[in-house]
């Protein structure tokens, strides 16, 4: 048997910032990764060769990962008619909303450009996949009819964002919880028997839940619980 306390008070492990002598780490999370440069050589020859001018040779070098000539003068064959393949790499892309945290990939953003998708539909698509291209893309052609809508959304809650964290912090300050539920087993050990749950509700009456049967709990078994849950007051 375990007595387990229907309230806990955890505010003693609450954080209150920095402490004297600590310093705060650097925010690295945000750091945009280290983007794949385009062969310089494999460019100069797919260029010698009259393959397109020198921004389609790089984009023809990025888009097979600086694999080879043979694979790169394919993939230009297969996209010399992109609108935007004469277009300079761009060197860095705008976040979706205002969202300064998240950098697309800039190869995937480019190939889905290449689809005829929008730098903003595309960047959202990567953000919402990890930066993952393929995925992006199942993900922008599953969506086609709502990627407006889906755009407009993620700039509202951007903008909306701000507040919603601050009201979150303040929540996160009140360290006291309050027991709601506890599952116990019936049985003479964990390889047989069944499981069963006290629930209690607003009412601040406690219900017993064994399958479809629910019924009021003069005394639940608060001492033999398996697994304890507990909710923070607000």
């Amino acid at each position: 048997e375990v007595a387990v306390p229907e309230e806990l008070d955890l505010s003693a492990c609450l954080g209150t910032g920095l402490q004297p002598g600590e310093e705060e780490l650097p925010e690295d999370a945000n750091v945009a990764p280290e983007l794949e440069q385009p062969d310089a050589a494999l460019v100069g020859e797919l260029f010698a060769f009259g393959m397109g001018s020198e921004n389609a040779c790089k984009r023809a070098v990025l888009a097979v990962h600086n694999a080879g000539m043979e694979p790169a003068m394919n993939w230009l064959m297969d996209h010399m008619g992109d609108a935007d393949i004469n277009d300079p790499i761009p060197s860095s892309q705008p976040a979706v909303g205002g969202a300064s945290d998240f950098v697309a990939n800039e190869e995937a953003l480019m190939l889905l450009q290449a689809m005829d998708f929008s730098v903003k539909h595309a960047t959202l698509a990567l953000k919402n996949c990890d930066n993952d291209g393929n995925r992006a893309a199942e993900w922008l052609f599953s969506r086609m009819d709502t990627l407006d809508t889906l755009l407009a959304e993620e700039e509202n809650s951007n903008v909306a964002a701000a507040p919603q964290e601050s009201k979150a912090e303040e929540r996160c300050v009140n360290g006291k919880y309050d027991m709601v539920a506890v599952i116990s087993h019936i049985g003479k050990n964990t390889g047989s028997g069944h499981y069963v749950c006290h629930i209690k509700k607003e009412d601040g009456k406690w219900y017993f839940f064994n399958d479809e049967s629910v019924f009021l709990s003069q005394e639940p078994p608060l001492d033999l619980g398996y697994v304890y849950l507990f909710r923070r007051r607000d």
